[in-house]
């Protein structure tokens, strides 16, 4: 458990690991989204990877940028996918991770819903 939780998570969720997503996370984890202000519990965050999965060709994440907050960090990265019909999809994300004992306890996840990004250059 020596690299970054949140690394691992996101790794698993490029692969389409739901299971290999969820062992990055403490059982009692929560994921709060802007778009509905609701911490979901680590359960409903797997069903939603699944269905993640299920809805995209392809998933990943560029241009990170990490800084530590007292228990955790704040990170902002852009989110890519690729949908079955291939078009590539982006959009920027802000997230505030609580770690403890090298696992995610909880996410808070700031997403602009409302439209897609183009694809960034790598290194932008």
């Amino acid at each position: 458990m020596d690299r970054n939780p949140l690394d691992r998570l996101y790794d698993a969720i490029t692969r389409g690991d739901a299971e290999g997503a969820r062992a990055s996370c403490a059982p009692q984890a929560h994921f709060w989204h802007c778009f509905d202000g609701i911490a979901r519990p680590l359960d409903e965050a797997v069903e939603s990877w699944t269905q993640l999965f299920a809805g995209s060709a392809s998933r990943g994440i560029r241009d990170v940028h990490r800084d530590p907050i007292p228990g955790g960090f704040v990170q902002r990265h852009f989110f890519t996918m690729t949908p079955p019909d291939g078009t590539p999809l982006t959009w920027a994300v802000c997230l505030i991770v609580r770690v403890d004992g090298g696992l995610i306890t909880r996410v808070d996840e700031y997403i602009d819903r409302k439209g897609f990004l183009p694809q960034p250059a790598a290194g932008r």
